[in-house]
């Protein structure tokens, strides 16, 4: 089997039976490129440092020559810069199954806190990143989900204290 190569996250099939591990590597954080990934249920883990890529390269590369982890994107970029992941199945909270402990119940009741939605974007994203190596979410992605946020489709939830 050869490397399955794809042009876009439209064009893009995950192959049957992949195993657990990226389903794909493509070097492009382009905004239109990110949206496209996570409309299918995938997300960037880009490589934050020459070993991390390496690394991507030589635990991969195989599994992309058999076809197995396909390639997206232009024939120009590094690949192994940037893995795609899709967990199956994917982690999703319920908003009916999250349970919160006596004392965080009694200090929302005290009203102190304040929440806002979509407020502070960009320093959430960067606060989310602080103080993490090595740094995944890398300077690329963090401008292609600044860029998503302006456009409406990526969002933030700030909390923070003494409610007015």
């Amino acid at each position: 089997m050869t490397a399955r190569r794809y042009p876009d996250w439209e064009s893009f099939t995950i192959a049957p039976g992949a195993p657990d591990g990226p389903v794909a590597f493509g070097a492009d954080l382009s905004p239109v490129s990110v949206l496209g990934a996570y409309k299918n249920g995938i997300f960037p883990f880009p490589a934050p440092d020459e070993f991390a890529r390496d690394s991507n390269e030589f635990r991969y590369e195989d599994q992309v020559s058999d076809g197995v982890i396909a390639l997206v994107g232009g024939t120009g970029d590094d690949p192994y810069r940037v893995a795609w992941w899709s967990p199956d199945p994917r982690p999703v909270i319920k908003a009916a199954n999250i349970h919160l402990g006596r004392n965080t119940r009694k200090q929302l009741r005290r009203g102190r806190e304040r929440t806002t939605a979509n407020v502070s974007f960009r320093r959430v994203a960067q606060e989310c990143r602080a103080g993490r190596e090595p740094r995944w979410f890398t300077d690329a992605l963090l401008e292609s989900m600044v860029t998503l946020h302006e456009e409406g489709w990526a969002h933030s939830i700030e909390v923070g204290g003494t409610a007015t």
